[in-house]
């Protein structure tokens, strides 16, 4: 993380939780979807690069944060459903965005969830991409 030198004060260990959460904060990282960063458990002492000459300091953070990701097999309930077409049907939750495909759907699907508001899905597989807002998910109604 690196801290500019005006954030450099009795107050550095909040500057460096604000760094964080506009770094990591409702983004996908390796382990999945950051929801909130609760606490920073450990950060080394402060390097000043001499290759720079903007005085920002770096450290090296470790810090606790509420995670999510879906497993195959999950069951999410009351999705939204945003729209119904031929290629399937789309639905969001929070930071999910689904996508359950007209393969997996009975024949007139159309008609039966035309206006339907909620629907539970169980996950077949998610992806996602580091920093992405949200991880998609390609699921089956149950």
């Amino acid at each position: 993380i690196l801290v500019p030198p005006h954030n450099l004060d009795n107050d550095l260990s909040e500057h460096i939780l604000d760094i964080l959460k506009k770094k990591y904060l409702n983004k996908c990282t390796k382990q999945g979807y950051i929801i909130k960063i609760i606490k920073i458990l450990k950060r080394s002492s402060g390097e000043v690069s001499m290759l720079d000459f903007d005085g920002n300091t770096s450290y090296v953070v470790k810090f606790l944060a509420e995670i999510s990701l879906p497993k195959e097999g999950e069951i999410i309930k009351d999705c939204a459903v945003t729209l119904v077409n031929q290629i399937g049907i789309f639905a969001e939750k929070d930071f999910l965005s689904i996508i359950i495909t007209s393969s997996l759907l009975e024949k007139g699907y159309e008609k039966k969830f035309e206006g339907k508001k909620k629907i539970n899905v169980e996950v077949n597989k998610i992806k996602y991409e580091l920093n992405d807002k949200k991880i998609r998910v390609l699921g089956k109604v149950v």
